[in-house]
């Protein structure tokens, strides 16, 4: 954990010209007992990513049955596709573990089919 000093303002100017005392400014930063942690609750709230998961699965949500997800459904397969052409995983799409398992089985053959590419590099 990153730790930084508040307040860390020490006075070695001895006002005589003369080098400061170093027995006392060691004293006086040692007297310093005001670490504050930079980790706090609110930093970390502020550096999520901004992803929204939905709290039920969108396809249970629409009514679809595990019987209605095709292969040949191309426009319906592409919503759980990044603009990569990679599969979007349960925890960023929200969908169940059952429909899941049926999406991905799904974009495989529609990929092997040649109706949804492998990898989209992109130009």
């Amino acid at each position: 954990m990153v730790k930084r000093v508040k307040d860390m303002t020490i006075d070695i100017a001895a006002g005589d010209g003369k080098s400061p005392d170093t027995k006392r400014v060691l004293s006086d930063v040692a007297s310093i007992d005001t670490l504050v942690s930079i980790d706090t609750e609110e930093h970390r709230e502020s550096r999520s990513h901004g992803v929204v998961v939905p709290d039920k699965c969108p396809i249970c949500e629409m009514g679809v049955s595990k019987h209605d997800i095709k292969y040949y459904d191309v426009a319906f397969l592409k919503k759980f596709m990044s603009v990569r052409g990679k599969i979007i995983p349960r925890s960023k799409s929200g969908v169940c573990a059952m429909h899941q398992r049926i999406l991905k089985q799904a974009i495989k053959r529609a990929r092997f089919l040649a109706l949804l590419p492998y990898v989209d590099i992109g130009a």
